[in-house]
């Protein structure tokens, strides 16, 4: 199957990749009202598809990549809209899966509209080892003429293993209709390899910006730091924006009293590829783990229909609530230190309750 192929100016970490707020997504926060159904998993079958490369040779090339992206794409996209978890669960793997059942089971994330795969592009890194690993840019149209692009990253543990999604993030162009960039490729069609130097730097810049949540949910202020080193236009400044609203310890959204605690860990794979020439794309979740407590003289109430706090926590009356949350989060920064790093992430945040009596 031949790999789509679009040619763009690349206008730089401002233009083509400046983000704006997620069309797909019913708007969603950490302290917004808790989810209203989580229905229970039951098997599905997994995706099936042919059986890759041994070790030692090219485990995955860009053909293979459009074929499993076009394989995953229509499944994915009905299992969404008919928000058939079970299904939705038999495509992703570690943060992603956690992050969009969680999302999906609180309505915070759903498709009116089963959405088509307009075009696709690909960053794939020549590798000889599983797990083989690359990232797919989707153009999709979500409805009423608004369009969108996906950034998922796909993952194989080896031949024999089914392709997970491990990764996925979304943005909109700040200005102009939505394209796609062209990977800076080797003559073979791989994209550019990136050094140790780069890989840890997309690590750090992931910490950093876990820390950014971090001191403004402590202060109730988006720390100076953030305008120097993130670019907070649309949904990453709308994001710290609400975090700021309601203080570390005090009293939210929801009239509980939160503990929130933002952090990335080396558990979650990274996944780096060359975007561009100048331009590095980085892919890693930032986690949340909030804590919710009732004011004196008050419980956190779950009530009989489970409506409250979702399927997993039975009917009753609590001390508190634990939400371990997934934010879907990938990162594009240029070569250049100094440059603010352009944030592309999902602006729904899916996890799992647990009650504390």
């Amino acid at each position: 199957m031949a790999v789509a192929v679009v040619v763009v100016i690349v206008l730089g970490i401002g233009g083509v990749l400046g983000v704006a707020r997620s069309i797909v997504h019913q708007a969603s926060r950490t302290d917004a009202k808790a989810p209203t159904t989580t229905a229970p998993l039951t098997p599905v079958e997994v995706q099936v598809y042919p059986p890759g490369p041994p070790p030692g040779r090219v485990v995955v090339t860009p053909e293979m990549a459009d074929q499993v992206l076009r394989q995953f794409w229509p499944v994915h996209a009905q299992a969404l809209y008919d928000r058939d978890l079970a299904r939705l669960a038999t495509l992703s793997d570690g943060s992603a899966r956690r992050w969009e059942i969680g999302a999906v089971s609180c309505r915070c994330l759903s498709s009116d509209y089963v959405r088509p795969l307009l075009e696709a592009g690909y960053y794939v890194p020549r590798q000889t080892t599983y797990p083989a690993r690359f990232i797919a840019q989707a153009h999709t149209d979500y409805g009423h003429g608004q369009e969108g692009l996906e950034l998922l990253t796909f993952s194989r543990r080896g031949p024999q293993a089914p392709w997970f999604v491990i990764e996925s993030s979304f943005y909109t162009p700040k200005d102009g209709p939505v394209q796609l960039t062209v990977p800076d490729v080797t003559k073979d069609g791989f994209t550019r390899p990136v050094s140790s130097a780069t890989r840890a730097r997309a690590r750090s810049i992931a910490r950093q910006f876990a820390t950014v949540w971090q001191k403004t949910k402590n202060t109730g202020r988006i720390p100076a730091v953030a305008a120097r080193g993130f670019r907070l236009g649309g949904q990453p400044g709308d994001r710290l924006a609400q975090l700021a609203e309601h203080a570390q310890d005090t009293v939210q959204r929801n009239g509980l009293i939160g503990h929130f605690t933002y952090y990335t860990t080396k558990a979650d794979p990274l996944v780096v590829v060359r975007l561009t020439k100048e331009i590095v794309l980085a892919c890693q979740p930032i986690h949340g783990d909030i804590t919710y407590t009732p004011t004196r003289g008050h419980v956190v109430h779950q009530d009989d229909a489970q409506a409250n706090w979702g399927l997993n926590v039975k009917p009753g009356n609590y001390r508190a609530i634990n939400l371990k949350q997934e934010w879907q989060t990938c990162f594009a920064f240029r070569d250049t230190p100094g440059v603010p790093v352009s944030v592309l992430n999902n602006d729904v945040g899916g996890g799992t309750f647990t009650a504390i009596r």
